[in-house]
């Protein structure tokens, strides 16, 4: 069964209450990630923790966590790998595909980046990039920020789409 719908044949969304349907599939995390956010004193520091064990939990060539900033922009919070996106760039809800993923709250995954026109997908694609994946992180129906992942050579699938997902959601709940 598929739950991720084909918005276009290069772009693939899915919604929280899709992701609740997929009870078959058990996602597996690290007990130490989950003892190591539920430590974390404040919101700095679980993204610190969550940005430093994205390596361990997914294979990709970039990460990045982003949250809200000034009014109509997201800011990174974290990046690992591949800095496609500095840093201190602000990323515009309206015009990048984090910021959809943000507003809509709703997982999006982008199987070719050559072919957006979305900010981020432009930038991420002229960094060597060539398939993107981002979830809200969800808590009690908000979004406070988003969960992001890249890579250099093949797309995502629905297990990793899922499994981000949970990740997503799991630092939503350690965050204040």
């Amino acid at each position: 069964m598929s739950l991720i719908s084909n918005d276009t044949e290069n772009m693939w969304s899915l919604e929280a209450k899709d992701f609740l349907e997929y009870q078959d599939k058990l996602v597996g995390v690290s007990p130490r990630f989950v003892m190591s956010l539920s430590q974390a004193h404040s919101s700095k520091e679980v993204l610190s923790v969550a940005s430093s064990w994205l390596p361990r939990l997914m294979a990709f060539e970039r990460a990045s966590i982003t949250v809200p900033a000034q009014e109509g922009y997201l800011s990174l919070y974290a990046v690992e790998g591949n800095q496609a996106i500095p840093r201190n760039v602000p990323l515009p809800i309206d015009f990048t595909m984090v910021g959809q993923v943000f507003a809509h709250k709703k997982l999006m995954l982008c199987h070719d980046l050559a072919i957006e026109s979305y900010q981020d997908c432009r930038m991420l694609y002229e960094g060597g990039l060539s398939s993107c994946m981002d979830a809200p992180m969800i808590y009690r129906d908000k979004c406070v920020g988003t969960l992001n992942v890249a890579r250099t050579d093949a797309s995502f699938s629905q297990d990793e789409a899922m499994h981000l997902f949970a990740l997503a959601s799991l630092i939503a709940m350690n965050l204040d």
